[in-house]
């Protein structure tokens, strides 16, 4: 399955914009193990972070990403490299939880407590490995902490999961 990134520098190379679509990647994995709604959105938001962290990736370089959040979903995994490869799963695909107005709720399914793991690949003698904990369970938010904090870059996260009915 195809995935896309694309990439693009603005504001005289000072901001580096990455845009991903894995929608071919994450229907086959919502049809193959059956995930539910909001289980599927919340993967798919860590799916599309990590092709993200893959395209900023070198050669045969790999990131995994874990989220393990106090949500009924558990573990959230995802590992992605540099030539554009994702795959991903959690520990319990069906969870759902929606808001008042139907909206799925990727929060509720995460949790707000727990941690976010990083873990980069370089093929150096040992990988480096990032932490930070889940603050609000907005897995974008989350994410945008873990690189203010764990690689001291100040980032604008945005993650949108459509799924169908």
């Amino acid at each position: 399955m195809k995935n896309y990134l694309l990439k693009a520098l603005a504001y005289d190379k000072q901001v580096r914009i990455y845009v991903v679509r894995c929608d071919n990647v994450l229907n086959n994995l919502a049809k193959r193990l059956n995930y539910y709604p909001s289980a599927l959105a919340a993967v798919g938001r860590v799916m599309a972070f990590t092709t993200m962290m893959g395209g900023m990736l070198k050669l045969e370089e790999t990131v995994t990403v874990k989220v393990d959040g106090d949500g009924p979903i558990g573990l959230i995994m995802a590992e992605a490299d540099a030539h554009g490869h994702v795959r991903a799963y959690s520990n319990n695909p069906h969870c759902h939880f929606e808001y008042n107005d139907f909206r799925l709720n990727a929060k509720a399914t995460i949790g707000s407590k727990g941690m976010i793991t990083i873990i980069k690949d370089l093929k150096l003698k040992e990988p480096f490995i990032g932490y930070t904990p889940i603050i609000n369970g907005e897995i974008a938010e989350d994410f945008a902490y873990y690189y203010l904090v764990s690689e001291q870059i100040p980032t604008a996260i945005s993650l949108g999961v459509l799924v169908d009915t």
